[in-house]
């Protein structure tokens, strides 16, 4: 059986909308992406592989948002030359383009529009998503 967030966890939006990212956001996008950087196919068997997100997590909605995270290997996050967080411009431009591609432009631009008027997450709302994934991981 998966774990429970504590009361106190569920009584606190912040808190809970943190432990709905770590213990189930996280698990349901790394199964998603079948444990592989999304971008060059790495395992997470053989690399290390971090959640970006990629519209900044500024808010609770934006950290929980599914269609804002993609999987990489630390090479495509932030350590390679083309990469999420790469110092390199036309690095980072190249980045952007696969992106693009990989999610679509309908997607980034409505992650772009998202960034300065995301919805305001309630309790109510959070333990809506909070069920939702534990039915979703209940069931794979």
């Amino acid at each position: 059986m998966a774990k429970q967030p504590s009361k106190a966890t569920r009584k606190n939006r912040s808190k809970f909308a943190k432990w709905i990212w770590e213990n189930q956001v996280k698990p349901i996008i790394r199964w998603h992406a079948r444990n592989r950087c999304e971008k060059c196919g790495a395992s997470g068997e053989v690399k290390q592989l971090h959640c970006h997100h990629i519209d900044g997590r500024q808010n609770m909605y934006m950290l929980i948002c599914q269609m804002n995270i993609v999987l990489l290997c630390a090479n495509h996050h932030t350590m390679g030359q083309v990469s999420a967080h790469s110092e390199s411009r036309t690095g980072r431009e190249e980045f952007d383009e696969w992106l693009v591609g990989y999610k679509g432009k309908e997607i980034i631009d409505e992650l772009a529009r998202l960034r300065g008027c995301s919805p305001k997450l309630t309790l109510l709302d959070l333990e809506g998503i909070y069920q939702d994934n534990r039915d979703f991981l209940n069931n794979d």
